[in-house]
């Protein structure tokens, strides 16, 4: 993956298990960039250029931007949506169909006795489908792990499966999590071949471990520490 700006001069060309990390030190400057950084991924500006073997990258598809760790949601909509469409690809495409008609016939069948209990008609929808079995159900990704970290790589690991996300931009890393945690993050990331690349304001203390590192200071000069 290629990093690039239009208004720096800073590149990064990062492989599998590079770990990229750019440190800005005035606020006002961080501040700008991490605002850039979302209208890159969210409203698809050409701020930040992401690239891979020469090529444009649709960076809001493979890219996901997460600027609290702390508040991340597993379970969002989008990715909930894309577990139904997931399982509902399963069950058409193996015998779970016919179990899947089944269970939607005898919702039917207790429909139609219940409503005989009743003076009233009642009315109900005729066509049952996976979808309406699975929001029943309450069917999402299920949210245990011991601390933050667990739930850090849960995410990572939920998001790359379902959306298919490849590469994970954290800002502030190091202010959330220890160089023992992160270094757990990477972990993960990399023997399931997820890439991550850090935006700090502060340069963290293990920063020996990083392989790319620009630095952006606070006469807003841009200053190289690659490993």
């Amino acid at each position: 993956m290629r990093i690039a700006h239009i208004d720096y001069n800073f590149i990064y060309e990062l492989s599998e298990n590079d770990r990229g990390i750019l440190i800005i030190e005035d606020a006002r400057t961080f501040r700008m960039i991490i605002n850039q950084l979302k209208r890159s991924l969210v409203d698809r500006e050409e701020i930040f250029i992401f690239s891979d073997n020469n090529k444009i990258v649709r960076a809001w598809e493979k890219i996901d931007l997460v600027t609290n760790p702390i508040d991340i949601v597993i379970n969002s909509r989008k990715l909930v949506n894309k577990l139904y469409d997931k399982i509902n690809e399963e069950i058409n495409m193996s015998d779970l169909l016919i179990d899947n008609n089944l269970v939607c016939q005898n919702i039917e069948k207790l429909f139609l006795r219940m409503s005989d209990v009743f003076e009233l008609e009642l009315s109900y929808k005729e066509k049952i489908e996976a979808n309406d079995i699975l929001k029943m159900l309450d069917i999402k990704v299920t949210e245990e792990y011991s601390d933050e970290t667990e739930k850090v790589v849960e995410y990572m690991h939920a998001n790359r499966l379902l959306l298919g996300i490849e590469y994970f931009i954290f800002v502030n890393l190091n202010t959330f999590f220890n160089s023992y945690e992160i270094e757990k993050i990477y972990e993960f990331a990399e023997y399931n071949k997820i890439n991550i690349f850090l935006v700090e304001s502060i340069q963290p203390d293990s920063i020996e471990k990083y392989t790319q590192v620009k630095i952006i200071d606070k006469d807003n000069c841009e200053i190289s520490l690659d490993m």
